[in-house]
């Protein structure tokens, strides 16, 4: 399956643009370290890239699990 998608770009008209911003999320201290250390990951990896100034594709979100760690 990743074979037949990976590399593949949507052909998009125009840079999408957001309107406008979404509600701020509270977030503890420690969830904020595990979703810094997500986000570098995944931009290392090249899976996401940094948007544009002002512009704000998702949320991200720490889930605990079941073992006591976190998923995000």
């Amino acid at each position: 399956m990743l074979d037949s998608i990976q590399g593949f770009e949507l052909p998009l008209i125009s840079e999408p643009q957001q309107l406008s911003k979404p509600n701020e999320l509270v977030i503890s201290s420690n969830e904020c370290e595990i979703i810094d250390e997500t986000v570098v990951n995944l931009l290392t990896s090249g899976a996401i890239e940094i948007s544009m100034e002002g512009q704000f594709i998702s949320r991200i979100f720490t889930v605990p699990k079941s073992d006591g760690s976190s998923r995000s």
